[in-house]
């Protein structure tokens, strides 16, 4: 298992989720029934593939021991057939992120440039 998983959000939603405890779903969330979590071989790919600069995504680092029995790996099809992390729960505590990961908009994709605490 991963040493920690990666949720991708925009600044805006990340400020709001400090002030309520809770890292909500998203819509796509919503559609599908779970929070949609990555690991660290794929969460800047995850970035690129669903976010924009102007949302000035981070990528929350989230303790998988914190989430429970909620957490499942299930395989997506439309990722190349890898397993990903489902989080079956309303959202991600606060108290699950370790670390912020600050991510930077280049020409070939999103990097990771800062590392800060929660």
């Amino acid at each position: 298992m991963t040493d920690f998983l990666y949720r991708i959000v925009g600044l805006e939603d990340w400020e709001t989720a400090q002030k309520e405890g809770l890292v909500p779903r998203c819509g796509a969330d919503d559609r599908d029934g779970f929070v949609h979590l990555s690991t660290q071989a794929n969460y800047l790919e995850t970035a690129d593939l669903y976010f924009e600069p102007a949302e000035q995504p981070v990528a929350l680092e989230i303790d998988p021991t914190a989430l429970g029995d909620a957490l499942k790996w299930e395989r997506v099809d439309t990722r190349g057939g890898a397993e990903f992390p489902h989080l079956y729960a309303p959202g991600i505590p606060t108290t699950a992120v370790r670390a912020v990961l600050i991510l930077a908009p280049t020409a070939s994709g999103f990097v990771s440039q800062k590392r800060t605490l929660p």
